[in-house]
């Protein structure tokens, strides 16, 4: 393993004595290397101090609280309809919470939170289905011109589909037929 590559362990203090000695010989002969050595010091003092900030409590309700206040502080810096958004949600759910409103053990403070977390997965189905309809819409009303254009009911009558669809109680004719298979295919 190179010197650089135990640079990171170094500075966390995770090195052998041997593997330590063998750093520090080569950080007094370079100082390219202990500027990184430094870069790596300061990176681990922004992350405990990010660490020790944030304080997490076990369980599900815990977990939407943080999330809750991550998105706070980010609606604080944003600004726009998102932040009031979710000042306004939050404000609300410190008053309920003041007040003592629940429902059994979850509280409507919990409720909020768990209605913020999946309001995000409703709008990315939304935003996924809406277009899929569109599309599917536009390409079931393209099929039918583009099937009479190349004659499939008359293609489809001498070779006989026409009338086993008949027999088969399908009042559609085969180009309508396709067109609502490519619309639920879509």
């Amino acid at each position: 393993m190179s010197v650089e590559e135990l640079l990171p362990a170094y500075a966390a203090g995770e090195l052998s004595e041997m593997e330590s000695e063998r750093v520090e010989v080569a950080l007094a002969e370079s100082q390219r290397l202990r500027v990184e050595l430094s870069r790596y010091e300061r990176l681990f003092v922004l992350l405990s101090a990010a660490a020790a900030e944030e304080v997490r409590v076990p369980g599900r309700a815990a977990e939407m609280r943080n999330f809750v206040a991550h998105h706070e502080r980010v609606s604080q810096c944003g600004g726009g309809s998102v932040g009031r958004y979710f000042r306004s949600l939050r404000k609300g759910s410190r008053l309920l919470s003041e007040v003592g409103l629940s429902v059994g053990e979850v509280t409507v403070n919990d409720l909020i939170e768990a209605f913020v977390v999946y309001v995000p997965k409703i709008v990315e189905a939304f935003a996924l289905l809406v277009p899929g309809f569109a599309l599917a819409v536009a390409v079931s009303r393209v099929t039918p011109f583009l099937l009479r254009r190349v004659r499939f009911d008359q293609v489809c009558a001498r070779a006989g589909v026409t009338n086993l669809m008949r027999e088969g109680g399908i009042s559609r004719t085969p180009t309508q037929l396709a067109s609502m298979l490519v619309f639920y295919a879509v």
